[in-house]
């Protein structure tokens, strides 16, 4: 309260510079997010100004950064409320000095510091800082802390430099939001914005925070927000220079007294003002990014001139005069003449020697202390191409590559600096715009006084030493006859793709590839057609994985496929890997031409999968090879997994889907009916399901062979015969008055209903079997639905034309939107009993049942449960407004012909 009324006294004091009628103060806030909410986030702490400084109008400006910069330019704002990079640019640009620091909230909790969060989408799996090179890379604007300068600082720490390092850097401009949507829709690959940005808009409803990754996640214990940098006081509030002092001390004291209790620190989200933060830590990485308004992080020799420009004239010319002065001596004292004439022919005859020294086979360039090119040998001409007159006057960075970050350079310029030498291997630009390398020594020359006064450069051009390098390491790393990894490179990807599954948590696979009949060939047909043979295997093997996985020739006829990112799955990348053995064993059964013949060389291929570090690369190469031989002891031309367990597994599979392509010809399949029932237990319909009873094994559960059937493509002839099932059984029921209005529900696939022709197939099937279309329901699922969302569209409205209804299965499992929602021609959401299932004892599951019963109703879709079992459950829907329902506690699946006698039909 003391300091209110000091604030009171205060503003008493200026006396007759108040008029009677208020004035109005500008306050020029920095706009992160639209301006608009800003401008509405800050009114409140207009008023509280207004209310403790007394005959003063606060008006509140909302801009983003160039509006905010030709305002104080202008002098259109008295006060500003910016970020703190910003803050140094006004400082030393136009004087503007910082009164107070803000104090936002995160999470409940004051904050005192800000920082920057770099992220991408979740499905790129962009973890670690290396990763954002060669990104595509968006912020808001060069000079924002928290959107840019943080990020950019954190990433040269790490070696990643902007912009060179990365694909494309784009600045979209305020607001932040520009930024996560343009990576969200794949516009860019990594986005910065400052903290708290991301969870503004999840509290907004825009984002889901599992769309995205945070990259080099940080976690302070005090910090409550997502952030990958370090982090910086918080945005400090600024007065401009010509302010009153009154005033700004005034405004000062009723920051520091605003209550976080107060309306406006409510409106503003924030704790309240603390006295100024210290921004010293921030000007050190402005000055090291050379992004500084008003400072060099070196003070060199230009910089010296510049402040020193008159004592230097002055010095100068008085060492001119001392200089007459000796040559007036000189003049009068012949034998000193003569001395000093001898002493300049031994300087000229040394200037000879090194003239010819100069004309090395080594390039050489001197420099002054400025580093301007003052002279060149032929060398460099040779080597760079450019002629002594284009490179005299200019730097060396005539010559420069960009293969080398501004870290580079620094580190060079500072060994020239204290230790006067820099020796090491770079990469320039000769004139024709080729790279090459060079290695490269500077030395730093110094006067008597100690000064540096030239450079100079002695470099070699060592493009041909690099090739012969290059090659050594091929021949270290390669095959020789096919291009492909030996077994050293082939072991060291190994060990890569081990770290790497441990951290994904995927598995990885290798398979082990023996030529069956090689040695025939080569004892027949001789080594040479041998070779041939082994070349050819090695296209085919490439020709089939791509660049998705390595081959390698460990030696002889043995090839090996590393094939990573299977999946977390272990059934599914077992899955995975041997329909690659089966692509490579069938381009390897294919003849092979040689000697006016053709001839057969299959193959046998041992598997093995990995996930963590348990066997070495070594082993993992060795089991694969076991399972090889296994695989040739089977009757070779085939593949053998070397976990007894997932090749049982994988005989099973095999079996299965055998089987399945049988079960149509054979007349296996069968339907049953679960009924869909009212709110009085009256049977309504009934929903159509699939069974499978092989001849050679019992009920197949549908959850073991739809997924198979989808795979292989089985699921659109399925799916087919299950439709024209129904319509037939439709027919049936509409032949009988106790079943006359019974609907009919049946499933239908991703792949079947997004195949060319589905909406034809089923209005064949309706023509065919005589099938009322008003009672055929076809039940679709969300995830479905999104793969393509007009030609989704398009269809259903198609299908609705023929005059059946369209039912959205698994309702709440997706993640369809509301505007998507809207435009689909749909009749009913069917909830999912995933969460019926325990609605009575999870609050969650309550409220998402009554939240969807109730989007049903606003969107005037009939709404049916599934997975009913019990009284309560029935209970609960029937009070939240559900009408239909369809599970255990009312029938289980059965024969139409139960289905018949519930009705009262004789069969």
């Amino acid at each position: 309260m003391g300091a209110f009324l000091s604030a009171l006294l205060l503003i008493w004091s200026m006396g007759t510079a108040l008029a009677v009628e208020a004035a109005t103060v500008r306050i020029g806030v920095l706009a992160f997010r639209s301006l608009e909410q800003t401008e509405a986030r800050w009114q409140e702490t207009a008023r509280a100004l207004e209310a403790a400084v007394p005959g003063w109008r606060f008006r509140i400006v909302a801009m983003h950064n160039e509006a905010l910069d030709a305002a104080v330019a202008a002098g259109s704002v008295d006060f500003v409320l910016t970020q703190p990079e910003h803050y140094i640019i006004l400082r030393n640009q136009h004087g503007l000095t910082a009164l107070a620091t803000l104090m936002p909230l995160a999470g409940g909790k004051p904050v005192v510091q800000l920082g920057g969060v770099i992220f991408g989408r979740a499905q790129d799996g962009l973890r670690d800082l290396h990763d954002v090179a060669g990104k595509r890379v968006a912020a808001i604007y060069p000079n924002s802390l928290g959107g840019f300068r943080i990020q950019q600082w954190e990433l040269l720490k790490a070696g990643v430099n902007l912009p060179t390092d990365v694909a494309r850097l784009e600045f979209l401009g305020q607001p932040q939001d520009n930024v996560v949507e343009a990576v969200l829709q794949g516009r860019a690959d990594v986005g910065f914005v400052r903290t708290g940005v991301l969870e503004a808009m999840a509290a907004e409803g825009r984002l889901n925070l599992e769309q995205v990754q945070v990259i080099n996640p940080q976690s302070p214990r005090v910090f409550p927000q997502l952030l990958s940098t370090q982090l910086y006081p918080e945005w400090p509030f600024l007065v401009r220079r010509g302010v009153p002092e009154e005033l700004s001390k005034a405004v000062t004291l009723a920051l520091l007294n605003i209550s976080p209790d107060s309306a406006a620190a409510r409106s503003g989200e924030y704790y309240g003002f603390s006295p100024p933060g210290d921004y010293t830590p921030l000007e050190a990485v402005l000055l090291r990014l050379r992004a500084h308004p008003g400072r060099l992080e070196h003070f060199g020799l230009a910089d010296i001139v510049d402040k020193y420009a008159l004592p230097l004239v002055v010095g100068l010319s008085l060492l001119l005069c001392a200089a007459l002065a000796g040559a007036w001596l000189l003049f009068q004292d012949r034998r000193r003449i003569n001395a000093a004439l001898h002493r300049l022919e031994q300087a000229e005859a040394a200037q000879r020697i090194a003239a010819v020294a100069f004309e090395t086979q080594e390039g050489i360039v001197i420099t002054d202390a400025s580093n301007r090119i003052l002279r060149v040998n032929q060398a460099f001409t040779q080597v760079t191409g450019y002629s002594a007159a284009e490179a005299e006057g200019q730097t060396p960075a005539l010559l420069k590559s960009g293969r080398h970050d501004a870290l580079f350079y620094q580190h060079m310029w500072s060994d020239l600096q204290n230790y006067g030498r820099w020796q090491g291997e770079i990469w320039n630009r000769r004139k024709n715009g080729e790279i090459y390398p060079e290695w490269l020594t500077v030395t730093a020359v110094r006067d008597p006084a100690g000064q540096i006064c030239h450079y100079v450069a002695i470099f070699t051009d060592v493009t041909e030493r690099k090739a012969v390098e290059a090659q050594l390491e091929y021949m270290t790393l390669y095959d020789s006859l096919t291009g492909l990894a030996n077994r050293r490179l082939f072991r060291d990807r190994l060990q890569q793709a081990l770290y790497t599954c441990i951290r994904s948590r995927q598995y990885g696979g290798l398979l082990f590839v023996d030529l069956d009949d090689f040695r025939y060939i080569n004892d027949t047909l001789g080594h040479s057609r041998g070779d041939d043979v082994l070349v050819e295997v090695a296209r085919r093997l490439v020709e089939v994985v791509g660049e998705a996985a390595t081959v390698a020739r460990l030696g002889g006829d043995d090839f090996t496929v590393l094939a990573g990112s299977l999946g977390t799955d272990l059934a599914e990348a077992a899955a995975r890997l041997e329909q690659l053995g089966e692509a490579l064993l069938q381009v390897l059964s294919a003849s092979y031409r040689l000697a006016g013949g053709e001839y057969h060389c299959p193959a046998s291929i041992g598997v093995t999968l990995f996930m963590d570090q348990r066997e070495s690369a070594e082993e993992l190469i060795k089991h694969a090879e076991l399972a090889m031989y296994q695989a040739k002891e089977g009757g070779r031309d085939g593949i053998c997994f070397y976990d007894p367990g997932i090749q049982v597994e994988v005989s099973h599979r095999l079996e299965l889907e055998r089987d399945l392509r049988l079960a149509l010809q054979r007349g296996e399949f069968f339907l049953c009916y679960q009924p869909q029932v009212g709110a009085d237990g009256k049977i309504l319909g009934a929903e159509a399901l699939l069974r499978w009873q092989p001849e050679s094994r019992g009920l197949v559960s549908p959850s073991l062979f739809i997924p198979v059937a989808e795979r292989t493509g089985l699921i659109l002839a399925i799916g087919h015969w299950v439709l024209e099932s129904a319509c037939q059984q439709l027919v049936l029921w509409q032949q009988q008055e106790a079943t006359r209005h019974w609907t009919l529900a049946v499933n239908i696939s991703a792949r079947q209903f997004h195949q060319a022709g589905f909406v034809d197939q089923v209005r064949e099937a309706l023509l065919r079997t005589g099938a009322d279309a008003r009672y055929l329901k076809l039940e679709l699922t969300e995830s479905q639905l999104l793969l393509d969302v007009e030609d989704t569209i398009a269809k259903m409205a198609a299908l609705r034309r023929l005059g059946l209804s369209l039912s959205l299965d698994d309702f709440g499992t997706g993640y369809s939107s509301l505007a998507y929602l809207k435009r689909l021609p749909l009749g009913q959401l069917k909830i999912d009993q995933s969460f019926v299932r325990d609605i009575g004892k999870s609050d969650s599951d309550d409220a998402i049942v009554q939240a969807i019963i109730g989007l049903a109703g606003s969107l005037s879709l009939e709404v049916i449960a599934e997975g009913v079992e019990t009284e309560q459950q029935r209970d609960l829907l029937h009070q939240w407004g559900c009408r239909h329902f369809q599970g255990f506690y009312f029938h289980r699946p059965m024969p139409a012909r139960h289905m018949d006698n519930l009705a009262g039909v004789a069969s």
